[in-house]
Parts: C-alpha cells; sequence; structure tokens
C-alpha cells in the first residue's frame, strides 16, 4: 500500500513511521528500505484484502498519473459489509484495476461483479513479444460498415456483402477504393492482432480490458459480434490519462 492512516492524515510512507490501514484498521508499518520501493505493510503477515496483489514499480507509475485522492480508494458494500481497496477510482466513479500478476477467472468474476463500473489495465510487457498487430485498419465494431463487409483473420477484408430486395444476403467482390475511403473517414484505431499462447481468461472478462506493452499506446480488447473475431483498438495513452483523471 502506498497509504495509511497516522494520526487521522492519510500520508505515504516515510521512515519509522506506524500507521492503521485504510481499510481494516489494522495496525501497518512503513517500509523504506535502500532498494525495495516505499510502502505501507500490515505488521501482520496477511493482508486484509484478498485481492490485494504485490506492488510493482509499473503500478506505482500508473498509479502516480493521478491525483492522490483518487489512489487506493476504498469500495465499500452496504449491503453486504464487504469492502476492497481500489488500485484507482475517478471522480467520475470509474473503478481502474491495475493488474500484474496472473489471476483467477472465480476472482475477475468477484471483481466485476463488486466493483460494476470498471476497467482493467493489464501489464502486458512480458509478453509484448508475442503480441502484434496487422496493418490493416479496420471498421469499428459498433459502426455499421463493418456489417457490409466479410472480414479475415489475418487482417484483410475481401468481400462486400449486399441484400437483395427479399433480403437474402449474398457476395460480390468488393470495390477496395470505396471501402477504404469509408474506413479512413470512420477509422478509430481498430486492428487484427496476433497473440502467441495468449492469456485467454482476458477474452472472458465483461469489463474492458487494456494492454499496456510499456509505450505510448494502450491496446484495448475488442471484438466483432457478427464474426466471433477479436481486434483492439490502440488509444493514445496520455489521451486515456487525461480523459480519466479530469
Amino acid at each position: 500500500m502506498q497509504f495509511s492512516i497516522v494520526n487521522g492524515q492519510r500520508l505515504r510512507a516515510s521512515p519509522r513511521l506506524i500507521g492503521n490501514c485504510p481499510a481494516c484498521g489494522a495496525p501497518t508499518r512503513s517500509k523504506c528500505g535502500s532498494i525495495i520501493m516505499w510502502h505501507w505493510a500490515h505488521i501482520t503477515t496477511k493482508h486484509c484484502d484478498a485481492w490485494w496483489e504485490n506492488e510493482s514499480e509499473w503500478h506505482k507509475e500508473w498509479k502516480a498519473q493521478f491525483q492522490e485522492d483518487l489512489q487506493e480508494v476504498i469500495h465499500y458494500d452496504q449491503s453486504t459489509g464487504e469492502r476492497h481497496i481500489a488500485d484507482i477510482k475517478t471522480n467520475q466513479g470509474l473503478v481502474i484495476e491495475l493488474q500484474h500478476s496472473a489471476i483467477s477467472m472465480d476472482e475477475l468474476k468477484s471483481r466485476e461483479s463488486f466493483y460494476r463500473n470498471m476497467i482493467w489495465i493489464v501489464d502486458g510487457r512480458s509478453f509484448k513479444d508475442r503480441f502484434k498487430t496487422f496493418p490493416d485498419k479496420l471498421p469499428a465494431p459498433y459502426t455499421e460498415l463493418h456489417r457490409d463487409f466479410r472480414l479475415n483473420k489475418d487482417g484483410t477484408v475481401f468481400r462486400l456483402i449486399s441484400t437483395d430486395w427479399f433480403g437474402t444476403g449474398y457476395t460480390k467482390k468488393y470495390e477496395r477504393e470505396k471501402y477504404e475511403w469509408h474506413l479512413n473517414k470512420s477509422y478509430k484505431g481498430h486492428h487484427f492482432f496476433e497473440w502467441t499462447r495468449p492469456r485467454n481468461i482476458w477474452f472472458s472478462a465483461k469489463k474492458p480490458v487494456f494492454l499496456d506493452f510499456g509505450t505510448e499506446s494502450l491496446y484495448e480488447l475488442q471484438s466483432y459480434p457478427d464474426y466471433y473475431n477479436y481486434c483492439v483498438q490502440i488509444h493514445s495513452k496520455l489521451d486515456f490519462i487525461q480523459k480519466h483523471s479530469a
């Protein structure tokens, strides 16, 4: 944890301090070595939040993009008494969960059910070399344009879909120029991708998943409901932070 309660104040860790956990009230001790990242830890060995994972520098850098009162926010369910520490909770009530390590299906479903209004940011640096996007632009899944074109998984678009007066679908060879003209007007950063040895659990998430490869972009997993093909939408990381930190 980066924050603990000391004399009624929410403070970052500094040497030789004792505080209380904001979530459960148990005693905490500051850990401020010369090598490890400064943080707070429960004096007992067990963390009060079973969903908490050991913080990495990646977690710290992401949290630092948001003001302190949006970091490590206690999320409480009055009906059940359950409480957890959200990594980031924006002024709009959106929870941003930062996930570095592996996660079980049960925990993924539990977190999504508990937070409801949330998104995932997944540390993808460990599999960056196994993930590549195809260069061809794609229409967005939520637009009508994608319904007019049959899509290949290798990133190419090869047939225009038309409908006759009787509602019967038939195909014909597409006109490349027509497709590209429409696509360039509506392009929102969508591409097909290839993921070798994927972490399949993220395809089961019901909330938005953004992959962070340590670059200036985020890759949001999306799908085409008509074709069951996954794609990514590439976002500017800076734009994402500015949007959610307002």
